[in-house]
């Protein structure tokens, strides 16, 4: 055990350092308590004994509780370390000031459900942990067997435990708050003892719980911001597929009210019905042959396209497939020629009418006569 009635004093330049947080703990002297009949320099004992922290490393610390190695592998940020450790946040505060030295930008690390923050100043450090439920890590490396007193100490609530000397100087706190227990040591980096009166013990444990809840906040107003981003993104999406569902039943719409309009009120006419309806316009009762019909459903109306053999030519007549009605004939010859079929010209119905170009009844209107080589 170290010399409990011996204490070092040293000087040590004030650092100042700009934080978000920033704890000035008020009044108080702090002690230095060394190791009893040791002959090694300050110096000595920080070479043999500090602990580097360097990125992407792993480094081993002997609990005195446990008995065990814990070793601490670096994280880049306290948002790292608490996630490695199991946490939900690892909340801690920017600037730490004990007497006339200022402690910041701490350097991070986990292990065995714990997350670790080390500030150090000159020869001295500062060691913040924060352990999950279940955790195996010890909450300081330091053990109670080392000390000559063990106290408790209310802090807003918050029952703190204190390793010291003695009352009133205490090196090592640990308190559970919120479900997570904390711990903190004071030392310098060759293992000397640093001692904090009971006003210093608060504001740290202040500290530390202030930089929790603002951790806590920030979280839930992120988990928040998330929550509506994805509300809004599935809103939306919504209203996507609530303006393609309106397109596609404005198009069945508009397809149905166009087919409506092409049926009228009948049903489709059959194959048989639009081949009797195309020969009978242009062959009358006169037989045909060859007579086919297909149905076109697609571009214009739906439509039938007949094609039989009457005479000497071919005929292909299109015809609404409701209504019956003729769109168009066609008179093809065997040479190819195509001509547009009209009944009217050639229906030989032998009467006055002036459409009968060549039907030979010796009227008016004939333009060749019997002795023509028509």
């Amino acid at each position: 055990m170290k010399n409990l009635n011996t204490q070092k004093r040293g000087s040590v330049k004030n650092l100042a350092i700009s934080a978000a947080l920033t704890i000035a703990l008020a009044g108080g002297s702090f002690a230095m308590v060394g190791c009893g009949g040791s002959n090694e320099s300050a110096q000595q004992k920080e070479t043999t004994t500090q602990q580097e922290t360097k990125p992407e490393t792993t480094t081993e610390a002997q609990s005195a509780d446990a008995g065990t190695t814990t070793s601490w592998t670096t994280a880049a940020s306290a948002e790292e370390a608490a996630k490695a450790a199991g946490l939900t946040l690892f909340g801690v505060p920017a600037t730490l000031e004990l007497n006339d030295m200022s402690y910041a930008n701490p350097t991070f690390a986990q292990a065995g459900g714990v997350a670790q923050a080390t500030y150090e100043t000159g020869a001295t450090q500062l060691v913040l942990r924060k352990g999950a439920s279940g955790h195996t890590a010890a909450m300081s490396d330091r053990a109670a067997t080392e000390f000559a007193s063990t106290w408790q100490q209310d802090v807003d609530g918050i029952a703190v435990t204190l390793l010291g000397a003695q009352q009133g100087q205490a090196t090592v706190l640990t308190w559970t708050d919120g479900g997570a227990e904390y711990g903190v040591t004071w030392q310098g980096l060759g293992g000397d003892e640093m001692a904090m009166s009971d006003d210093q013990v608060a504001t740290v444990v202040r500290a530390v719980h202030q930089a929790n809840a603002a951790s806590t906040q920030t979280t839930q107003q992120n988990q928040q911001q998330t929550t509506q981003n994805q509300n809004q993104n599935q809103q939306n999406q919504n209203q996507q597929n609530q303006n393609q569902q309106n397109q596609q039943q404005t198009t069945q719409t508009q397809t149905e009210s166009q087919q409506q309009t092409s049926q009228g009120d009948g049903d489709m006419l059959s194959s048989d019905q639009a081949i009797s309806i195309a020969s009978g316009y242009v062959a009358g009762d006169n037989n045909v042959s060859g007579s086919s019909a297909q149905l076109v459903t697609g571009g214009d109306a739906p439509h039938y396209v007949v094609s039989f053999h009457y005479d000497d030519a071919d005929y292909s007549v299109t015809l609404d497939a409701y209504s019956g009605e003729i769109w168009s004939a066609d008179q093809i010859y065997n040479d190819g020629t195509t001509y547009d079929f009209d009944p009217d010209e050639y229906n030989n119905d032998n009467d006055s009418d002036s459409d009968d170009t060549y039907d030979n009844d010796n009227d008016s209107d004939d333009v060749y006569d019997e002795d023509s080589q028509y």
